[in-house]
This record gives C-alpha cells, structure tokens and sequence, in this order.
C-alpha cells in the first residue's frame, strides 16, 4: 500500500466517522464510538498517533465546536459514553502530546468557547443524570492536569465561572421531583466538580465570584438552598486545603 493510498484510507475513514459523529439522529453509542476510532487513531499508542490522520485534526476541531454550538443535550442509553468521549478528545487535542504542527491553531480558537459553554450549560440540565454527566466531566479536568483550555475559558472569564458556580450549587439543592438516590450521586458529582474548578482557579478570582453566590443563598428561606450553600463551602474549603 503507498503512502498515497494509506493517507485516503485515514482521510476516508475520518470523513465517515465525523459524519456520524456530527448526526444529530444517530444513537449516542454509535456517535461516541465514531468519535472514539478518530481520537484513537490521532493520539494513537504512546501518543504518537497516525500521521496520516494527524491532518484531520482541525476536522475533530470543527466538529467538536459544531455539535456544542447547537446546543442540544444528548440523553438515553449511551449518553453517558458519548460525554465522556468528548472529555477524551479534549484531553488528546488540547491536553497535549500533539506534534506541534498538529497542535499550531492557538487555544483561543472559536470551536473551544462553544464547547465550554455547551458543558457548562448541561450543569443546569433538568434531566438529573445529564446534569450528573456534566459534572463529571468538569471533575475529569484533573485527568489532564490543569488542562489549557479549563485555564483560558474558565479562569478567564468571571461570568462564566460565576455561571458554573451557580450551576453547580444548584445541583446541591434537594428536589422533590428527583429521586433520593438520583439527587445524592448528583450532589456527590457536583460538590467534586466543584472542588476541582476551585483548584484550578486564581483563589482571588474564586472568592470574589463565590462570595457573591454564597451569600445570597444563605439568607434564602429555604433550607435546601442554604444546605447547598454550606455544601459549596465544604468543597471550596476541600479544595484550597483550608
């Protein structure tokens, strides 16, 4: 096989993966495992990766930004897998490894900022096991380090840390309508993710966004709230080793 023929191959079955991948109608196992074969060809053993499929880098890139940009929540069975594949991706693309002329488009790129949105929107998800996934893969940062792309979108941006705070002690807050069991591993998931945005962050920036979220729900007349909010308390004091 030429080299020519190796690089069409690679390049035809990025072509087909992404395709599905990018189909909002296909199941999520089947888009988390085209996803999967692509990253696993780019990170490839030891980090050293397919040559060929290298240049479908900025391909994954778009399709990544693309699919966070609809913002559209992928629940049912393989939702789950389907989220912790687009966490995989990250840490192969953006985490590091890369050959540098894989990795030449800077972190500040337009596909990034959707997907951190997209995340930090599905804390907020009223499907309790969505939510629960989101926060899970905000705890999964930690498997990368203090990742780039956590540093740049989040840390940088008092907003949207502010919104995933916010998000993330929310989902702290006992519902009637969630199940008990539901509502704990929730709150387990979101007290870690919590703890480790915290860790991450400037501690000058965390206090002057918490303090502000803090103190509104702690004058609330609902326990429930003012439990979340001494729950946030806990992980931020986790977190800071305080």
């Amino acid at each position: 096989m030429s080299a020519g023929d190796y690089e069409r191959a690679a390049d035809d079955l990025a072509r087909r993966c992404l395709a599905k991948f990018d189909d909002d109608d296909a199941t999520p196992d089947a888009r988390a495992f085209a996803l999967e074969i692509v990253v696993s060809q780019i990170g490839g053993a030891g980090g050293g990766g397919n040559c060929a499929m290298l240049a479908r880098v900025p391909d994954v890139r778009r399709s990544l930004g693309d699919f966070a940009a609809r913002m559209r929540p992928v629940v049912g069975p393989g939702a789950g897998e389907f989220y912790r594949q687009i966490g995989d991706a990250l840490s192969v693309i953006v985490g590091g490894g890369l050959p540098a002329a894989a990795t030449r488009q800077s972190q500040a790129d337009a596909w990034l900022a959707p997907v951190m949105r997209y995340f930090v929107q599905l804390v907020s998800s009223g499907d309790a096991e969505t939510a629960k996934r989101a926060c899970e893969f905000w705890t999964g940062i930690h498997a990368i380090g203090v990742a780039p792309w956590t540093t740049f979108y989040v840390c940088t941006r008092r907003a949207q840390l502010a919104k995933l705070f916010a998000a993330l002690i929310d989902r702290m807050i006992f519902r009637d309508d969630v199940e008990l069991a539901s509502f704990e591993g929730l709150c387990r998931a979101a007290e870690s993710a919590f703890e480790t945005i915290v860790s991450v962050c400037p501690l000058q920036l965390v206090c002057a966004t918490l303090i502000p979220l803090i103190e509104t729900r702690t004058e609330s007349e609902s326990w429930s709230v003012k439990e979340a909010a001494i729950r946030a308390l806990r992980a931020f004091t986790n977190a800071v080793g305080e």
